[in-house]
C-alpha cells in the first residue's frame, strides 16, 4: 500500500509540472475587458505580460450564429492590447453572446491562447428592469414591477397555447423577453427602419424574444399578440434545430399567430379587402419570404393565420405535427402537404379559398379568363368576316 500511495503522488507531481503552456512560456493575459456603446463600437482592452519577445498577437471574438473574426493587434504602451470594433458593421448580433480570446506568439516558441472570455451585448441604450422567474427572464423599460409581472403571466399562457397546438418539451434555458415601449426603438436595435410595420422580433436560436409595447390602455392586448407569437418562433425552432429554415414562411407565421391569445381582428377585414378585389397573394408565393411593403405583409399574416388554422381544424395538430416533420425531413413545399395531408399546396389553396373565404373559384376564373374570351372571338370574327365576303362575292360573279 505505500508503494501505491508514492507512485500515486509522483503521477500526481508529474501532472502537476505539465501544467499549462501560458504559464510555462510566462505569458499572460489580464484585466480583459470589453466597453461597448450598443450599435457604435466595441472596445475589446487586456495587458499582456511576458518574459520573452513578442512577435505577433491576434485578438479572435465570434458572436453566437456567426463565425470567428481575427484581428491582428499592435502592442501598446505597458504592453497594453486594444482593439475597437465598428458595430454598425453588422458583426456582432443583437443580444447574443460574445466569445473572444487573444493569441500570442513569441519570437521563439509556438503561438498560445489565452482562456476564452466573454460578454452579452445588450442593448445598453437603456436601463433595464428584470424579473427572473422560471422559464421567463422578462425584461423592460417603462413600467412597474406590476408591467412586468404581467407580461410574465401572458409569456406562461402563450407557452400553454403553443402546446396545445402541437406538443413540444419547454427548453432548458429560460427564454430572454425584452420589452422595448416603442415600435421605433426596436427597429432601430435591429436596423429595420424601412419596415414600420415590424413591432416584434425574435431570434430562436438564442432563446430571445423582443416586442414593443407601449404603456397604455392596449398594453394587454399587444402582450397577449406580441409575446406569444414571438414565443412561437423561439418553440418552433427548439423543435426542429438547424431545420428551421426549411419550414415555409406561411407555416411559421402561420403557427405563431395562432398561438396568440388575443387573434387581430384585423386580419379579418384584411382578407375580406382581398377576397373583394380578388388580390389574394397565392399560398405557394409565400413559401420562402412575406412581401416588403406594409400592406402586402399585413395580407400574408393574415392569409397565414387563417390558412394555418383551416389545416389545424381540418387536420387536427397531430396533421400540423406531420407537416412540421415533412419539412423536417427537407420536403419542398408542395411536397410537404402532399406527403403530410395528402393534398398539393395549390388544391388546399383552393379549398380553403372555397370553404373559408366563400369563394366560387370557377366564377371567379371564368372572370379573369372573360377579357380574353372576348378578345379571342373578336379575333375569330375579324378572321372570320374577310372569307364570308370573298365567298359571297364568289358567289355573286358565278350567278352573272
Amino acid at each position: 500500500m505505500p508503494r501505491l500511495v508514492l507512485a500515486l503522488f509522483l503521477f500526481a507531481s508529474l501532472f502537476m509540472v505539465s501544467q499549462p503552456a501560458q504559464a510555462q512560456s510566462g505569458v499572460q493575459i489580464v484585466q480583459p475587458h470589453v466597453d461597448y456603446q450598443f450599435g457604435e463600437q466595441a472596445v475589446f482592452k487586456a495587458h499582456l505580460q511576458m518574459d520573452a519577445p513578442l512577435q505577433e498577437v491576434y485578438l479572435s471574438y465570434q458572436s453566437q450564429g456567426k463565425g470567428v473574426q481575427t484581428q491582428k493587434l499592435s502592442l501598446g504602451p505597458n504592453q497594453e492590447l486594444s482593439y475597437t470594433l465598428d458595430l454598425r458593421n453588422g458583426l456582432l448580433r443583437p443580444f447574443a453572446r460574445v466569445t473572444y480570446w487573444f493569441t500570442v506568439r513569441p519570437e521563439n516558441g509556438d503561438s498560445i491562447d489565452s482562456p476564452r472570455f466573454s460578454f452579452d451585448y445588450e442593448d445598453n441604450r437603456f436601463t433595464w428592469q428584470t424579473l427572473e422567474k422560471g422559464l421567463f427572464h422578462v425584461h423592460w423599460v417603462e413600467g412597474d414591477l406590476a408591467f412586468g409581472q404581467e407580461a410574465e403571466n401572458v409569456a406562461e399562457q402563450g407557452l400553454s397555447s403553443i402546446q396545445n397546438l402541437i406538443p413540444m418539451d419547454p427548453p432548458s434555458d429560460p427564454f430572454e423577453i425584452y420589452i422595448y415601449p416603442h415600435a421605433k426603438d426596436l427597429q432601430d436595435s435591429l436596423e429595420v427602419g424601412g419596415e414600420p410595420w415590424v413591432a416584434g422580433h425574435a431570434s430562436p436560436d438564442l432563446g430571445v424574444v423582443l416586442v414593443s409595447i407601449p404603456i397604455g390602455p392596449e398594453q394587454e392586448l399587444n402582450m397577449e399578440q406580441q409575446i406569444p407569437h414571438e414565443l412561437a418562433h423561439v418553440m418552433l425552432y427548439q423543435k426542429t434545430g438547424e431545420k428551421y429554415a426549411g419550414i415555409p414562411v406561411w407555416l411559421s407565421e402561420g403557427f405563431a399567430s395562432l398561438a396568440e391569445l388575443y387573434p387581430n381582428a384585423d386580419y379579418s377585414r384584411a382578407l375580406d379587402v382581398a377576397r373583394q378585389n380578388q388580390s389574394l397573394l397565392p399560398m405557394d408565393s409565400l413559401c420562402q419570404a412575406f412581401p416588403r411593403d406594409a400592406s402586402g405583409a399585413f395580407l400574408a399574416y393574415a392569409q397565414s393565420a387563417s390558412f394555418t388554422r383551416f389545416i389545424q381544424q381540418n387536420y387536427g395538430s397531430s396533421g400540423l405535427n406531420r407537416l412540421v416533420q415533412s419539412y423536417m425531413d427537407g420536403l419542398g413545399c408542395s411536397e410537404g402537404t402532399v406527403a403530410a395531408l395528402g393534398v398539393a399546396l395549390s388544391s388546399l389553396d383552393t379549398q380553403w379559398e372555397q370553404e373559408v373565404l366563400g369563394i366560387n373559384v370557377q366564377a371567379v376564373a371564368w372572370q379573369k379568363l372573360s377579357p380574353y374570351l372576348s378578345l379571342f372571338g373578336l379575333l375569330l370574327v375579324f378572321t372570320a368576316v374577310p372569307g364570308f365576303l370573298l365567298a359571297h362575292r364568289g358567289k355573286e360573279k358565278a350567278a352573272h
